[in-house]
């Protein structure tokens, strides 16, 4: 999780707005839930949410909303 934050925050801004982030994002945002940092996931489900608008992405929307619901459990 660590490696992954560390990657996700040293993306230049054309590439941390890009629809591929966006998956890492969701992933990282699956991890922190897991371990039950749930305010961190909220802010990485929001992040992705962003991603997914700025670019129009209805993959990455549909992640977020799986995201979403998985936290709403």
């Amino acid at each position: 999780m660590e490696l992954l934050t560390a990657g996700l925050d040293g993306l230049d801004a054309d590439s941390a707005s890009a629809d591929w982030t966006g998956t890492y994002v969701c992933h990282l945002a699956g991890a922190q839930l897991a371990i039950g940092e749930r305010d961190s996931a909220a802010q990485s489900v929001e992040r992705a949410r962003c991603i997914a608008a700025r670019n129009r992405s209805s993959r990455l929307s549909a992640l977020v909303r799986n995201l979403s619901a998985s936290m709403d459990k």
